[in-house]
């Protein structure tokens, strides 16, 4: 695969994850009014937050592949470990 086509790929993936974090993120504060007393509501938001910030296309456009594939890689990291907080929760 070439490292345009790479890149897209990366930059689709990051994208499709924010996304599903956003629509995640979404539906979690429609009951905020119930939660907003445990951390772990807190947790989610802030770090549901973060990822939504970071895999924003124009912080993901115009860097190297490889630091992207990096970054695409600690992304999916910390998704990881949103998605086990949601599941604890």
């Amino acid at each position: 695969m070439e490292a345009t086509a790479m890149q897209t790929q990366a930059l689709n993936n990051l994208i499709h994850m924010r996304t599903e974090c956003q629509k995640a993120l979404d539906q979690l504060l429609t009951k905020k009014d119930e939660y907003r007393h445990f951390d772990t509501f807190h947790k989610i938001v802030e770090l549901s937050q973060v990822l939504i910030d970071a895999s924003a296309p124009e912080m993901n456009e115009n860097i190297e592949l490889d630091l992207l594939i990096s970054r695409t890689d600690s992304l999916l990291n910390q998704n990881v470990v949103l998605l086990d907080l949601y599941e604890k929760f």
